[in-house]
């Protein structure tokens, strides 16, 4: 039996579960981090979008920005004492059509017409890899970024035990009120010893080319992490109802 998180991009399970991921291990439980988003771009001139994107990580070359956030997922996912793979997809901010048009403009734009099939064929490649015990934790996609989106609607079609969590730092940067999901889902709040939040900010820590967009300093970044443990005694994880996302339905 293993514990699979679901990460649309690299850095996503360790932002959200770091600590409890690090505490699973640690305990002897097999623990993977499935990332979605990991495939290395062939373009050399992107969107609007890709640049603004990427002027924030500091990096211009797309392949470059992507290998090098696969090696900070590399420390990130050994730091939590998990392993990781990677389904290839390419981020949201790369994905074109046929005839070479961007698909998107910002990462919170609705869903492409041509991606309605995506949550299908995600769901698939985690499926084909699944085990019979396997417990499998998407994102709940708090703050509604394209990618999470898309990766919490294929959860739909996945046959497994499932859970999801709640998506940092898009949890911070919105206040976001859970009350609206306590009345659909069941919050099951999982404790662990309070030494895996640092285990859990080493982590986070590891996503160098990504601080600057998720954190003011090292020190915010282990106030926020402190704060959430604290208020979920832990992490907070999810049982909702098949069909969460209203208006989006592939």
């Amino acid at each position: 039996m293993k514990w699979i998180y679901i990460s649309p991009h690299f850095d996503d399970a360790v932002l959200s579960c770091g600590g409890l991921i690090a505490f699973q291990a640690a305990s002897g439980l097999n623990v993977e981090i499935w990332t979605v988003t990991s495939g290395v771009p062939s373009i050399t001139e992107g969107s609007v979008l890709m640049r603004q994107v990427q002027d924030q990580w500091g990096i211009d070359s797309p392949a470059e920005a992507v290998l090098a956030r696969q090696i900070e997922e590399n420390r990130a996912v050994k730091r939590v004492g998990a392993s990781g793979f990677g389904f290839g997809l390419l981020d949201c901010i790369y994905r074109a059509d046929e005839r070479g048009n961007f698909l998107y403009q910002g990462i919170f734009d609705q869903i492409h017409p041509d991606e309605v099939m995506l949550p299908h064929q995600i769901a698939d490649r985690i499926n084909h890899k699944l085990g019979h015990n396997d417990i499998v934790v998407f994102p709940l996609a708090i703050g509604s970024h394209i990618d999470h989106r898309l990766v919490h609607l294929a959860a739909k079609f996945v046959e497994a035990k499932k859970l999801y969590y709640i998506d940092i730092p898009y949890f911070f940067k919105e206040d976001r009120n859970l009350s609206s999901l306590r009345e659909s889902g069941i919050e099951k709040n999982i404790a662990f010893p309070i030494n895996f939040v640092t285990d859990w900010v080493d982590g986070i820590w590891e996503y160098r080319s990504q601080i600057s967009s998720l954190f003011e300093s090292r020190s915010d970044l282990e106030a926020k992490i402190s704060s959430y443990y604290g208020q979920f005694n832990g992490t907070s994880l999810w049982e909702v109802p098949e069909n969460p996302m209203q208006g989006e339905i592939c």
